[in-house]
């Protein structure tokens, strides 16, 4: 069904983004008025002109991705100088405050940087190479395309793998009926006809012909088009973001839309344009391949905007910005968006069988400890089905609310307080889960729900394991605080850090 018009790409627009970054960026020192082109520049003017290494530094302190931009906003916040940045131990580090992470500067490249990269990396003095500002643009831009290369066969693998196994006997089935065929040449037919599905549903196409019964995500958005036809999408012209396999766009074809304008950047749409034809929907419905940012739509405005946009955890992949741009560039002033508002949500978790087998296991694997790979393990918010019997907090945390009409870009970064009662039964928090419900205000509602208690989806729910479970009492309150960050160098990614009992846990999700 719906795919992000911004993730699935062949790379161009970050390539020209790339471009365009190493060209003209300029990064401010940290002890002085000296602008250069990169954070590379920067540290080493610093190791030279105020003999400040930053290397040595990140390492004596043990900083991570978070805690190193703290560092960096808070020596431009409080004009410190090298001497006394030298005399911090590590364990009195003076930006501990969550505040830290507020930029002091507007593109502070060096937020961006890969702390990673300089543990790595020692004193960046060293064995220094000079290239070409060409060949430095040309070597980001290709590392740029293996890591998005790398960072979708990664997220895309399990839905594929989960694909093959459900459909290839439907498959082969659905295809026997239609050709008369000696049987090899039946079976190669359908593999290649399969891989060729797969394709396309593994770009994170809501399976529109994979169940008997319909996929809860697309009977969502069925039930709400349909239910209201009349008061909502009669006579109306539509915009899909991310249209796919146009699934929804004919949803609102059927329900008397004037026109419908489908948008989606993969070779999908070509497939799509045949289903929208072979439906005979081809006098309604257009659709257009490429980046709705770059497009000319034929239609100056549009009354409805309808996309699947929702990724793990709601803001995984970014495709918001997408849908936000369609909202201020196209739709028309009291236009309808579906999904209207997107609730994100916290639960505690009881699981121990969960908990050994992701973090428990390490202490004792065939005989031996690998005890190290907790903390890697506990890092990585994890994308699975939660059973609701596992839900071990009375009731759920909305840590946030997208009112889809007024929201922007900045409030997927956010910070929220969080309280739970601990359920009866409960002895110990094992993780948290995360999940949301995205919800079509009309005139009659309907509500998407990924949580644990509602019927499976494609998104599960984000599990983040806790390295030490947590002990707890029935019935006794649990305050925290949850910061969800994109991250700075992977937009499509997040960073989400949960304090809890004076602890900071983080975690990515990648």
């Amino acid at each position: 069904m719906a795919s992000s018009s911004s993730h699935r790409d062949d790379g161009s627009d970050w390539d020209s983004a790339e471009e365009m970054e190493a060209e003209s960026a300029e990064t401010l020192c940290l002890f002085c008025s000296k602008l250069c082109k990169s954070p590379e520049l920067v540290f080493k003017h610093c190791s030279e002109d105020h003999d400040f290494c930053i290397s040595s530094l990140v390492a004596k302190l043990g900083l991570d991705c978070f805690s190193f931009i703290k560092m960096i906003n808070y020596i431009r916040s409080k004009d410190i100088t090298v001497e006394s940045l030298q005399r911090i131990d590590a364990s009195n580090v003076p930006w501990q405050d969550d505040k830290f992470l507020q930029p002091v500067l507007s593109d502070d490249l060096l937020l961006t940087y890969d702390v990673e990269d300089l543990e790595a990396g020692g004193d960046i003095n060293k064995d220094a190479v000079t290239i070409s500002q060409a060949e430095y643009t040309s070597l980001r831009q290709r590392l740029f395309q293996a890591e998005e290369a790398i960072e979708k066969m990664r997220y895309h693998r399990p839905r594929v793998q989960r694909l093959s196994t459900e459909h290839y006997p439907r498959f082969m089935s659905l295809h026997s009926s239609l050709v008369v065929s000696p049987p090899k040449k039946i079976a190669a037919c359908s593999k290649r006809r399969l891989e060729i599905h797969l394709k396309f549903t593994g770009l994170n196409i809501i399976c529109d012909v994979g169940s008997q019964n319909g996929c809860t995500p697309t009977e969502a958005y069925r039930k709400a088009l349909e239910m209201n036809a009349e008061t909502s999408i009669k006579g109306r012209v539509v915009l899909d973001v991310g249209c796919g396999t146009a699934i929804l766009a004919m949803f609102a074809a059927r329900c008397g839309a004037s026109r419908v304008i489908g948008v989606d950047q993969s070779d999908i749409v070509f497939q799509a344009m045949d289903i929208v034809r072979e439906n005979d929907l081809h006098g309604t419905v257009t659709l257009l391949k490429g980046r709705l940012e770059d497009i000319d739509l034929p239609v100056e405005r549009v009354d409805v905007i309808v996309s699947e946009w929702m990724g793990y955890f709601l803001l995984f992949e970014g495709m918001l910005d997408t849908v936000l741009h369609a909202r201020d560039h196209h739709l028309k002033p009291g236009g309808t968006l579906l999904p209207s508002r997107c609730d994100l949500f916290l639960v505690a978790l009881c699981d121990k069988a969960l908990h050994q087998r992701h973090i428990g296991f390490w202490g004792d694997v065939y005989g031996f400890k690998m005890s190290c790979l907790k903390k890697e393990v506990a890092r990585e918010a994890h994308i699975m089905l939660v059973g609701s019997q596992s839900v071990c907090s009375v009731q759920p945390a909305l840590v946030k609310s997208l009112d889809l009409n007024i929201c922007n870009v900045e409030d997927t970064n956010f910070t929220s307080d969080f309280e739970f009662e601990v359920a009866p039964g409960a002895d110990e928090i094992t993780a948290f889960a995360g999940y949301f419900d995205s919800a079509f205000e009309l005139p009659v509602p309907v509500v998407l729900s990924t949580s644990p208690q509602a019927e499976p989806t494609h998104w599960k729910q984000t599990v983040f394991l806790l390295e030490q479970p947590i002990a707890v009492r029935p019935g006794e309150k649990i305050t925290g605080k949850l910061d969800c960050r994109r991250d700075a160098r992977r937009r499509r990614e997040l960073l989400v850090a949960i304090t809890l009992r004076d602890q900071t846990y983080q975690y990515c999700l990648s």
